[in-house]
This record gives C-alpha cells, structure tokens and sequence, in this order.
C-alpha cells in the first residue's frame, strides 16, 4: 500500500492535532471555530470507522453517515469518563481527549491497512454485525442523518450562546485599566499583586474564591468575595513565587462557593528575579 492510500488518515490526524492546537491557544473563534466543529464531529467517527471497516466495506453515503454517527457516539462515550477523571469535564480535557481517539484511531486504522487486505477479514475473521452496513442506505435515512446533523448543530450553537449570555466572566486587569500593565516580572520570594476582576452573570449574589498557584504549588489566595447579580468587582490579589527563573505559568483560578472545583481560570507567564 502506497504512501497515498493513507493519505486521508494523515490529513485526519493533522486537522485534529491543529485543532487542539488552536483550542488550547485560543486562537481567533472565526478561524477555530470551522475547524473545531470538523474536529469534533466529523474525523472521530470517520478514524474510527476507518479503524472498525477499511477501505472496500463502506460506499461513500456509508462512510459519511457512520462517520457523522460515532463522532457524536464518541464525544457521548468519553464525556461521563473525563467527568470521573480527576481533570475533570472542562474544555480543554474534552479536547484532549476527543484529539487522543482521533489519533489512535487512525493509527488503528492505518494498521489495519497493512495487515489486512481492503474488502476481506482480519486475521480470517469476519467481525459480526457488518452485514447491514454493506446494504445502500436508502435515501430517507442519508436524508434522516442530514436533518439530525443539521438538529445538532443548531442546538448546539444555541446552547453555546447562551452559556456565553449568562456566564460570569473573569479576567485580569492591568494598571490603567486594561491588561498591558500586567506584571512580567517579579522578585522571588517577595510578594506581588496582580489585579483581577469578576463580573456576577448569574441571578442572585455569589461568593467567590481567587486562588493562584503554579507547579510549585498554592502561590496566594483572596476569598471569600460575595458579589451581587450583575456587579463588578475588582481587586488585587497577592502571591508569592518562590524560586526564580523564566517562563513560569502560573494559574489564577476563580471558585465559587464550597466548589472545590475551578468555575473559571487564567494563566499568566512572569519572569521571577532572585533578590538583590
């Protein structure tokens, strides 16, 4: 098999791995957003597919159908995993995650393709439950699967907007108001202050908890803070970082109540200078 029959897994492979990429650096929405939604709905199911028939079972209806399918099958299947994990269900582990099945998939499937002819069984075994997938899907089910796709998608731009209308924001907040002051370098062992604010999108008053830390550790903390339906609040919060070097990430995370889990988080990189 030529470098060019698996052409398609690499390209899957590479489109995935971009995505993350672009999702973990934030990149512009209107230039992740496209390729998230391929990422996410389409080359899952497709690599797994790819992985479950080769080549030589599946026509293109059926290829497109079933990749669309186990697409949702695994974002449904990993969803109650992370929520168990200690990562937790953020957007970053799903992404994380999603991009792993994608890439194991595929190298699955490109294995497949060396050992086992396209059309015939693996290893003289032929998988069960593969006939119906060899007949032509009729048109009102190809039709079906458009209309679901089409179903969940607007659903989800819908659901996505108005998680953003009412989520709380947190941010950070340099001198002058905006973030261009904030502090790129500090003294180890000395503490320092970075100013933040949090903005209530939620029906009624919220007490809220600012933690920083970093590799080494819990770094400072400020909290409880109890801010009321639809209020601002903006305020310095100390830490201290204990060893100097460069390009130290450290996490600002917001809390709220007795959650002991992160309701929102940033991440600011200092230089840490050893005292004079």
């Amino acid at each position: 098999m030529s470098r060019r029959d698996n052409l398609d897994l690499l390209v899957v492979a590479l489109l995935s791995l971009l995505a993350a990429a672009m999702a973990v650096l934030a990149a512009p929405v209107p230039l992740r957003l496209p390729i998230g939604m391929v990422a996410a709905l389409v080359l899952p199911g497709y690599s797994v597919s790819m992985a479950l028939f080769p080549p030589g079972d599946l026509d293109r209806i059926e290829r497109s159908g079933l990749a669309f399918t186990l697409s949702l099958g695994v974002i449904v299947v990993i969803a109650p995993i992370l929520n168990l994990s200690p990562a937790g269900l953020s957007p970053d582990a799903v992404v994380v995650g999603v991009t792993t099945v994608t890439v194991v998939a595929s190298a699955i499937a490109w294995l497949r393709r060396r050992i086992r002819p396209a059309g015939g069984p693996l290893f003289g075994i032929e998988l069960p439950g593969r006939q119906w997938l060899r007949a032509p899907l009729r048109p009102w089910m190809a039709a079906a699967l458009g209309l679901v796709g089409v179903l969940f998608v607007a659903l989800l731009a819908n659901g996505v907007a108005a998680q953003s209308r009412n989520a709380t924001e947190f941010f950070l907040v340099g001198s002058g108001g905006n973030p261009d002051g904030l502090p790129a370098r500090v003294t180890s062992g000395t503490p320092s202050s970075i100013a933040v604010g949090i903005t209530n999108s939620e029906d009624s008053a919220q007490p809220f908890r600012i933690v920083v830390e970093s590799g080494a550790g819990r770094l400072g903390e400020t909290g409880p803070i109890t801010i009321g339906a639809g209020q601002t609040w903006t305020g310095a919060v100390d830490f201290t970082i204990p060893n100097p070097g460069r390009d130290q990430d450290i996490r600002i995370l917001l809390f709220t109540g007795s959650s002991t889990e992160p309701y929102r988080s940033l991440k600011l990189n200092v230089e840490a200078f050893a005292p004079a």
